[in-house]
C-alpha cells in the first residue's frame, strides 16, 4: 500500500481542564485559590560552568552562586478545610476508527478494514481497559494522589452513577473483587463502545473526593509563569 499524501485523524478523548475547589461550611462551592511567587533556585546545570568539551568556563564564582529566579504560582489548602474536590468532564469519540481527511479512498478504505479488525479482535476493549483502570485508581490526580485518601465518583452519559470508596488502595497488578470489580468492568464497556462505534457518544464528569489537612500544598499544572498575569488553577491528565 502506498502513502496517501494527506491523511489526518481526530482524537478520540478530549478530556476538559480539571478544577478543584472546597465546600464551605455555609454549603457553598469556593475554588481553590492559587498564590503567585518567587522561587531563588539554585543553579545545577552541568553548561552553567563547563563547555561541551568538558573545559571549565571562563566565568566569577559570583555568577555560580547567583540564584535563579523562578516566578511561579502555588496552591494550599485554606485553613479548617479537611476535604477538597477535584473535577473534570471527558468526551470520548469513535474518531480512530476512520480517518478525517484521506485523499486515496483505497488507503482510506484499508484503514477503515483495519479497526474493524482492531475492534473484533477486542484491540478497544483492551484500551478500554486500561484507560478505565488508570481513572477508577486516580492516576490523573498526579502528585496529589499522596494524601490522607481519596474516593472518585463517575456521571456516565447513559445515566449510571459509579463510586470508588479508598481508591488510593487500588493496585494495578492486584485481582480487583466486588463493587471495584463491578466498577472496573462497567466503565470498560462504556469506554470501548464509545472508542468502537461512531454511533455512540461517551461523556462522563469525573470527581475525586480528597481527604486533607488546612496548608497542605496542592499541585496543580505549575506551568511556569513569564510574568504577572492571573492564571488559572489547572492540572494535567492522561499523561
Amino acid at each position: 500500500m502506498e502513502l496517501c499524501s494527506q491523511l489526518a485523524y481526530s482524537r478520540s478523548l478530549w478530556p476538559g481542564k480539571g478544577y478543584f475547589y472546597y465546600v464551605n461550611s455555609n454549603g457553598d462551592k469556593q475554588a481553590l485559590p492559587t498564590d503567585k511567587t518567587y522561587l531563588r533556585s539554585g543553579k545545577s546545570g552541568f553548561s552553567e560552568a563547563y563547555l561541551s568539551n568538558y573545559s571549565i568556563k571562563n566565568t566569577s564564582l559570583h555568577y555560580l552562586a547567583t540564584s535563579n529566579i523562578q516566578y511561579i504560582e502555588e496552591c494550599y489548602v485554606p485553613p479548617f478545610i479537611n476535604e477538597i474536590n477535584c473535577q473534570f468532564s471527558l468526551r470520548i469519540k469513535a474518531n480512530s476508527v476512520c480517518p478525517d481527511v484521506c485523499n486515496d479512498q483505497n488507503i482510506k478504505n484499508t484503514l477503515l478494514q483495519l479497526s474493524n479488525l482492531y475492534a473484533e479482535y477486542g484491540g478497544y476493549k483492551e484500551l478500554a481497559y486500561r484507560y478505565a483502570k488508570n481513572l477508577l485508581m486516580g492516576n490523573w490526580l498526579w502528585k496529589n494522589q499522596d494524601c490522607r485518601g481519596y474516593s472518585i465518583t463517575f456521571h456516565l452519559s447513559d445515566g449510571e452513577l459509579l463510586t470508588i470508596k479508598d481508591a488510593h488502595k487500588l493496585d494495578w497488578n492486584a485481582s480487583w473483587k466486588g463493587k471495584e470489580s463491578e466498577a472496573l468492568s462497567q466503565l470498560t464497556d462504556f469506554i470501548a463502545g464509545a472508542l468502537a462505534d461512531k454511533s455512540k457518544y461517551g461523556y462522563m464528569d469525573v470527581t475525586a473526593c480528597l481527604a486533607v489537612g488546612g496548608g497542605d500544598e496542592v499541585i496543580p499544572s505549575q506551568e511556569f509563569i513569564q510574568d504577572k498575569k492571573v492564571s488559572v488553577l489547572i492540572v494535567n491528565f492522561l499523561k
